[in-house]
């Protein structure tokens, strides 16, 4: 099992949240990749826990929903990598 764990540091030198500026957070977050066997096929589970605090002001919502997206892509991708 391979895990890679992540969480921000705070940094006194980066720009405060302001109306031109957003700092956001990631909370402890986490992939997890877990191989195993299925059908005779050795298989990757990969896991993806994500938890962010985009604070005030925050992302307009058109801009969040391409964000995730494109989050879900990496995991396809992934998918697809370990399929070979």
């Amino acid at each position: 099992m391979c895990v890679l764990a992540m969480q921000s540091v705070f940094e006194e030198t980066l720009p405060r949240p302001s109306v031109d500026t957003i700092r956001g957070e990631i909370l402890p977050s986490a992939w997890i990749l877990q191989p195993s066997q299925r059908n005779s096929r050795e298989v990757v589970t990969v896991i993806y826990l994500l938890q962010v605090d985009l604070g005030s002001p925050s992302l307009a919502p058109r801009l969040l929903n391409t964000v995730s997206r494109k989050q879900a892509a990496v995991i396809a991708d992934l998918d697809s990598f370990f399929s070979l």
